[in-house]
């Protein structure tokens, strides 16, 4: 009898145990993929910069970013900040440098224009260093 009943109960821990790092399996592939899909926008935007600029230098417009990039870039910021305070912080970071070189972007000085994209770069950096360190 007490060896049934030591049964049921490691059963019981192993079932929960198992049920629990499922969990947290998924919820770690959930947080990679919000990190994706941040960084993803964010090298979109950069890739809208640079084709920008070639449009000025002479060469074919860049088409307009997409209708639907902001809201992607907000759901997948607040997607890592629901699963992960240190990474919200280094998302809304990124945020707000792509912004800003973004706005860089509507200098006439080509160097300021460059400095932007360069801080996007960087920032896209810092970010994936932040994921790496966390995930």
């Amino acid at each position: 009898m007490v060896i049934g009943v030591a049964g049921l109960v490691a059963t019981l821990g192993g079932v929960i145990l198992g049920y629990k790092l499922q969990e947290w399996a998924e919820s770690d592939r959930r947080l990679r993929d919000a990190c994706a899909k941040v960084i993803a926008l964010a090298l979109e935007a950069c890739d809208h910069m640079i084709m920008e600029e070639v449009a000025r230098s002479g060469g074919p417009p860049a088409d307009p970013l997409r209708p639907e990039y902001r809201s992607d870039q907000y759901y997948a910021i607040a997607s890592v900040g629901l699963a992960s305070k240190t990474l919200a912080k280094a998302a809304e970071i990124l945020g707000d440098k792509i912004k800003e070189a973004i706005v860089a972007q509507a200098s006439a000085d080509a160097g300021e224009r460059d400095e932007g994209r360069q801080m996007a770069m960087e920032a896209i950096g810092a970010f994936r260093a932040a994921v790496a360190r966390e995930v």
